[in-house]
């Protein structure tokens, strides 16, 4: 091994996530990126737009503050933002480390649609969504839109 080779990491993991899937979700979140993706999931679809770990927490942090906000609540929204705010740096690459990080288990899109067999989608207006990578079956690249 060469000076500037790092060491593969050992992994014990029995993912049975797509290893091409998991390629483009660690490019997403590394290099973050945003892309259109259509999913099948445990039967469903699922179709929106992949965002990188990071963002989705920090988007996730303000939707739960919001939520706190309208609500009655002991706790205060800003506390709840930054509880959730701080998932964010899971995604967060660590330079030092020798070790290169595992492969990603989850998917974050955003603007996310369940679309049923007859076509029709469900909510109207996109939402965060969090999937396991283990549980797609198929997928494409590009989402799937409304038709007027």
């Amino acid at each position: 091994m060469s000076e500037n080779e790092k060491p593969v990491a050992a992994t014990t993991t029995t993912s049975s996530a797509d290893w091409l899937l998991q390629e483009w979700v660690d490019q997403i979140n590394r290099l973050g990126i945003r892309a259109s993706i259509t999913l099948q999931v445990n039967g469903l679809i699922v179709s929106g737009i992949a965002i990188p770990g990071d963002l989705f927490f920090e988007k996730y942090a303000e939707l739960m503050a919001s939520a706190f906000r309208s609500g009655s609540t002991r706790i205060p929204a800003e506390e709840a933002e930054a509880h959730f705010k701080k998932y964010a740096d899971i995604y967060k690459e660590d330079d030092t480390s020798e070790i290169p990080p595992a492969p990603p288990e989850y998917i974050h899109l955003e603007d996310a649609r369940y679309w049923n067999a007859a076509g029709q989608h469900i909510p109207g207006t996109g939402v965060l969504w969090r999937g396991r990578l283990s549980e797609v079956s198929g997928y494409n690249i590009g989402s799937l839109t409304p038709s007027n």
